[in-house]
């Protein structure tokens, strides 16, 4: 008959493993207990962070036809919230992505201020398109970034930029590059010779040599049309007032000329067969 033994256990090694046992408990209890702690500690000190250093003040400097409360629920920004969570860098993003805004910018003011600068897109000129089979102005900045649309062109006492072609004639677009230059030089003389621009109401683009455009202006006060280059310089426009209005007190000047063409620096007078 096959004998079993049995190891009999110490008693030693039995205690050994029961203490080992309870020290690791004991250690687990301890470090849950510090996490604990350190929850309600953070909680507390946010609480009290929050409340002492909450967005009590918000300061708006704004050109932008918007009511301040649409403006700033806009943004995200209200009293209240706290000042260390605050993301200016968010807060500008929103704003700056409405198309009739320029710049926005976020300044936070230690501890409880904010505040917000926006500019808003002035408007430059108007393309006219046709929206559900009504002719409608788009509006545009010096940027060439359509911001607005308009049912009625009293709304603007603009400028017609003619010849363009829309495929997606919505607000936010932005024109091709090679109509920068005659956007920037219409936004030029727009700040510094507004009443010049004015006896001019449309300026009728074409596609010139290259990637350029040619542009043709027509003024408010005669019949005859004006061609020029890709941009239109002050100097230039009025040396063409100058001669419109020579042609217009002597009709003998002026008799039989369809356009004035001054492509190169010079006054051209193109008769109408031509």
């Amino acid at each position: 008959m096959a004998e079993i033994a049995l190891a009999r256990r110490s008693p030693k090694a039995h205690r050994r493993r029961s203490r080992h046992g309870t020290v690791f408990w004991r250690l687990l209890l301890l470090l849950a207990a510090a996490v604990v702690v350190m929850v309600i500690v953070e909680t507390v000190v946010q609480i009290v962070l929050n409340e002492r250093f909450a967005i009590t003040e918000i300061t708006v400097h704004s050109d932008l036809a918007m009511p301040r409360d649409e403006l700033l629920a806009t943004a995200g920004l209200r009293r209240g919230a706290s000042y260390f969570e605050l993301d200016a860098g968010r807060i500008e993003e929103r704003i700056a992505a409405l198309p009739q805004v320029k710049t926005a910018a976020v300044e936070k003011n230690f501890p409880n201020r904010v505040t917000l600068t926006v500019e808003a897109r002035r408007p430059l000129a108007v393309a006219f398109v046709n929206v559900d089979g009504r002719t409608t102005p788009l509006v545009m900045d010096s940027e060439g970034v359509v911001f607005a649309r308009s049912g009625a062109l009293a709304d603007w006492d603009l400028p017609v930029i003619s010849g363009l072609r829309f495929e997606d004639p919505s607000v936010g677009i932005r024109l091709p590059e090679r109509l920068h230059p005659l956007l920037e030089s219409l936004g030029k003389l727009r700040d510094s010779a507004p009443g010049l621009l004015s006896q001019f109401s449309e300026f009728r683009v074409s596609g010139g040599g290259g990637r350029g455009v040619e542009v043709v202006a027509y003024p408010a006060s005669y019949r005859t049309p004006v061609r020029l280059g890709d941009h239109v310089a002050e100097d230039l426009l009025k040396y063409a007032i100058m001669v419109l209005d020579l042609m217009n007190d002597d009709d003998s000047v002026g008799a039989g000329v369809a356009e004035l063409d001054f492509r190169t620096g010079q006054a051209v007078m193109r008769p109408a067969e031509e």
